[in-house]
């Protein structure tokens, strides 16, 4: 029998207010934590088996680590491995890859290189990559958004929230992340200038504000999705008409 040497999962998170960076760090914790209670689960069913059958016990060392993608390429730099050439052969040789599974086949292509037979966890970054903003509530235009709101609250409720669950093509109109953050984030983003470079400095530059005022319904992206038709085609255009006026108002 023999046992597969690697896994692969890929996790979708939203990030809202916290920056890439300082997630990966939260689920690294939680990771060591997890690989902790599994080997001292391992070794406690080896000590009782190796007692049924009567053998010795036997000092048990194994372990599994856990890397950021920026931290396992410094060891490898340690360990005399040439990073840069086998990353930069290894683009060469598969540029047709998909995006979302390419950091796994660099992973694997990297650890063949060294062969170190370590238990190991890799937590890096992949596309898609949708940057976290929001509208300041000091900020004119959220200012108007209350007011143009507080106009239809005797016929409607509204809740706002601060940033929009979706994916949005509004995420590259601006960005919160500073350029320390961005720099920790790149790092852990295998191939990151190749397969989706975003132009950071741009979105700092265009920093353009956006609203999602949305129509009223259920089952979004499926054979079910409808919407409230009242509220969408008859109430919705007005709110979004009253909005856009104040918006130009000085």
């Amino acid at each position: 029998m023999q046992t597969a040497k690697t896994t692969h999962m890929y996790f979708n998170t939203f990030t809202y207010k916290r920056p890439v960076y300082e997630i990966l760090q939260h689920l690294k914790v939680a990771v060591e934590h997890d690989c902790h209670e599994l080997v001292k689960e391992m070794i406690a069913k080896q000590a009782a088996y190796l007692k049924k059958l009567s053998f010795p016990a036997v000092k048990d060392e194994r372990q599994i680590r856990v890397y950021t993608f920026a931290e396992y390429l410094d060891y490898l730099k340690q360990e005399g491995v040439k990073v840069e050439e086998l990353v930069h052969t290894f683009w060469s040789e598969h540029q047709e890859a998909d995006k979302r599974e390419i950091g796994f086949a660099l992973l694997d292509y990297l650890d063949k290189q060294i062969n170190d037979n370590t238990a190991k966890v890799i937590l890096f970054l992949a596309p898609p990559f949708c940057p976290h903003n929001s509208v300041a509530q000091d900020s004119h235009v959220y200012q108007k958004l209350k007011t143009a709101l507080a106009a239809y609250e005797q016929e409607e409720a509204f809740k706002m929230k601060q940033f929009f669950p979706y994916l949005s093509d509004s995420s590259y109109l601006a960005i919160d992340e500073t350029d320390a953050e961005i720099d920790q984030l790149t790092k852990n983003f295998p191939l990151v200038k190749e397969i989706y470079p975003l132009p950071y400095d741009k979105m700092r530059l265009l920093n353009i504000p956006a609203v999602d005022i949305g129509v009223f319904g259920k089952g979004a992206h499926t054979w079910k999705e409808r919407v409230y038709k009242p509220y969408s085609f008859e109430f919705l255009p007005k709110l979004i008409r009253e909005f856009t006026t104040k918006m130009w108002e000085k």
